[in-house]
């Protein structure tokens, strides 16, 4: 395995803790006017959920791929780089979705 590989992941994942923060924190500072500026933006938040469950559904099927390969039901040749795209799809879901709900929140 080359070393980018994991380089890129720790990067992807530091993204991802980072936008999760910044939208805890700004939430925070003033949760009505977070909540009414998603309700006033409601259909692009209902773009934003849309696509966090979908991220989540991914995420889903990746941990049903994992119960099925400790089964010894998909072999570990196919399932380790199929388990990562996966991965690595729901975590581009992730990011974009926390982006947009921060951005939305910000009311920029």
């Amino acid at each position: 395995m080359t070393i980018q590989i994991p380089i890129f992941g720790c990067f992807i994942l530091g993204v991802a803790l980072f936008f999760s923060i910044s939208l805890y924190l700004t939430a925070r500072r003033n949760p009505k006017l977070s909540v009414a500026r998603m309700f006033l933006k409601k259909e692009e938040s209902m773009k934003v959920m849309r696509l966090l469950v979908g991220g989540l559904s991914v995420f889903v099927l990746g941990r049903a791929m994992g119960v099925l390969q400790e089964m010894g039901i998909i072999p570990r040749v196919i399932y380790v780089p199929v388990f990562a795209f996966i991965g690595t799809i729901y975590t581009f879901c992730l990011i974009y979705s926390l982006y947009k709900l921060r951005a939305i929140i910000e009311g920029r």
